[in-house]
């Protein structure tokens, strides 16, 4: 067994080349016919940002940040390392620094170098801490809902382990079925 962490790009293309045989991942904004999946859970991404952030120093009277604070603040992306692979829900800033690492991205983003969406689950510690906030939003919510998929190649067979998985995934995320 081996496990790789990935920017879904990389992780779907590394799934029709052959060289995984499961990659898990968010909702793809289209259906690819080369691929069977299974729904296995659900996530919401927040935009988040240092508290010691520039922009939260500036609004530190009362007023709430809007969607421009999105688009001209630098926005920390957890993107493929190719270049032309970047999703566009996702990608909100005019200016952006990239990298195929949630936790990289969490870094940066706790060091005040800019803001980003990250998976609430991974960032409550954190936002606990006072190390991160959520953005406060005056004109829009703060969280995108997206499910979470175990995908795999329909052009190649699955090994037993990976039957397994996608079976035990199926499993846990059946009506009634306890975590």
């Amino acid at each position: 067994v081996e496990v790789l962490a990935a920017p879904q790009a990389d992780a779907l293309r590394l799934l029709h080349e052959g060289r995984v045989q499961l990659a898990l991942v968010f909702e793809r904004p289209s259906l690819d016919g080369r691929e069977g999946f299974e729904e296995v859970g659900s996530e919401v991404l927040v935009a988040v940002m240092a508290p010691s952030h520039p922009v939260l120093q500036a609004t530190q009277g009362g007023s709430l940040l809007r969607e421009q604070h999105l688009t001209t603040t630098r926005q920390i992306v957890v993107a493929s390392r190719d270049l032309a692979q970047t999703d566009p829900r996702f990608v909100f800033a005019r200016h952006h620094w990239r990298t195929d690492n949630h936790l990289a991205a969490l870094g940066l983003i706790e060091a005040g170098l800019g803001w980003g969406w990250q998976p609430r689950a991974l960032v409550q510690p954190r936002i606990a801490a006072g190390s991160l906030v959520e953005m406060p939003f005056e004109n829009l919510s703060n969280g995108v809902a997206l499910w979470v998929d175990v995908v795999w190649s329909k052009e190649r067979p699955l090994g037993l382990g990976a039957r397994r998985f996608v079976a035990l995934m199926e499993g846990a995320t059946a009506p009634g079925a306890q975590a």
